[in-house]
């Protein structure tokens, strides 16, 4: 992943309705997106859990070195506070994002990892 001085600093598209608070630590987005698709390289103040529950992508990060998760529907990947990242979509997916305010990460979660998605955390998402 190219760096850039031109990078986002927040998610593509319009964000307002989905940033998380003190008050509203956890906000949840869906959307669609074809396979192909790119979000190119961004970083926000909150953290955030990436899960497709239909379709494969692949997400990039900075972690130190440059990372790449594959992401099926049976994992998650985290993503920590104001790290660099971008997501191609490998087969057509439905994103389903959890942002979590910063407030509310435990400080030992301050790197990405990939989760297995249970299916009670499933339903949850």
């Amino acid at each position: 992943m190219p760096r850039s001085s031109s990078l986002l600093t927040t998610p593509i598209g319009d964000t307002g309705a989905f940033t998380p608070s003190p008050a509203r630590p956890v906000r949840v987005r869906a959307r669609a997106l074809p396979a192909d698709a790119h979000l190119q390289p961004h970083q926000h103040a909150w953290a955030q859990l990436s899960y497709c529950d239909r379709g494969i992508m692949q997400v990039t990060a900075q972690d130190g070195d440059e990372v790449t998760y594959i992401e099926p529907p049976s994992r998650a990947v985290w993503i920590p506070p104001r790290a660099l990242h971008a997501v191609t979509v490998l087969e057509a997916a439905q994103l389903r994002t959890l942002y979590v305010d910063a407030g509310a990460v435990p400080p030992d979660w301050s790197a990405c990892r990939v989760i297995k998605v249970s299916p009670l955390l499933r339903e949850l998402i």
